[in-house]
């Protein structure tokens, strides 16, 4: 990891290298994925990530403010093929993501499943974590929509977006074993919640219950990943297995992040579903639902979103 000293200066420049990535994304799938590549080109865009995350927040409370003047855009048929596509890449990287986790696991059991990255980072399942990091930088244009849509944004939607983004970009490259869990959590719960708000999109009647299980789901990954990481301390810390993949600095952030998450989804929850007469329309430019029909809150993202 470079010096504070040497990272602050970067952030005054400009460097994005969209030849590498699209190279990586494009011709780096199969077997041959080249780990050390893809983690030096995260390692080297730390300072991109959040000098992007900058100017998201500028761009969406820019454009919030401007349209208050403005008709609400429709963007109906964008935005059901943004959620579609990005349901169904969640649903490969979940699928991936679940088959080396439990070949993994059976194969060389639960402590060493824990304790050690192994192949995580490298090969087939390599090409998939690497998209689940980019995706993260990709995933905020969900934002553009609410803004464009003129629909309520929340601290906690921009909020995710931001840490989420940073903080993948930050951990890819340390390779904890840490991340294993917490990426299979997140692609879990993505590929449930993308594929709500396609089917909300386009109006596809779905019981009331489905809206509050998708946030029970949303939440359930914090307190699983909060679950873990102590686990995995007291397997470090305890029994000294120092030869583990962990690191410190890693399960740190990590915690506080899940912790941030977790109040902030329980508040929603409370506030939308159980103790509040308030309800948020729509966290994620999904359409409004008609005046007739029972008003259902609609969930929030959220990572590992």
């Amino acid at each position: 990891m470079q010096s504070l000293s040497d990272f602050l200066p970067k952030l005054l420049h400009w460097h994005f290298d969209y030849k590498t990535l699209g190279k990586l994304l494009v011709h780096g799938g199969g077997p041959n994925f080249p780990y050390k590549n893809s983690s030096k080109w995260t390692s080297d865009h730390l300072p991109f990530a959040m000098q992007m995350s900058v100017i998201y927040m500028v761009v969406i409370f820019s454009i919030q403010r401007a349209m208050r003047h403005c008709p609400a855009f429709s963007l109906r048929l964008p935005l059901a093929v943004w959620n579609l596509f990005l349901a169904l890449i969640s649903i490969l990287m979940a699928y991936k993501f679940i088959k080396e986790f439990l070949t993994f696991h059976f194969t060389n059991g639960m402590m060493h499943g824990m304790c050690y990255s192994g192949d995580f980072m490298k090969g087939a399942n390599g090409y998939f974590v690497f998209v689940f990091v980019v995706s993260k930088l990709f995933e905020m244009v969900d934002t553009l929509f609410i803004v464009l849509r003129k629909r309520p944004l929340i601290f906690l939607h921009w909020f995710h977006h931001i840490v989420t983004f940073v903080y993948v970009v930050w951990a890819y490259p340390q390779n904890p074993s840490g991340n294993r869990y917490g990426f299979v959590f997140n692609a879990i719960a993505h590929s449930v919640m993308y594929s709500y708000y396609f089917l909300r999109t386009v109006d596809f009647p779905l019981p009331k219950w489905v809206s509050k299980s998708v946030t029970l789901l949303q939440i359930t990954q914090f307190v699983a990943s909060l679950f873990f990481y102590p686990l995995l301390a007291v397997l470090v810390y305890v029994y000294e297995l120092k030869t583990c993949d962990f690191k410190w600095n890693v399960f740190w952030w990590g915690v506080a992040m899940n912790v941030a998450y977790l109040i902030l989804f329980l508040q929603y929850y409370r506030n939308a579903y159980n103790l509040s007469a308030r309800r948020y329309d729509s966290l994620d430019g999904l359409p409004k639902r008609p005046r007739e029909q029972p008003k259902v809150p609609i969930p929030v993202k959220g990572k590992r979103d």
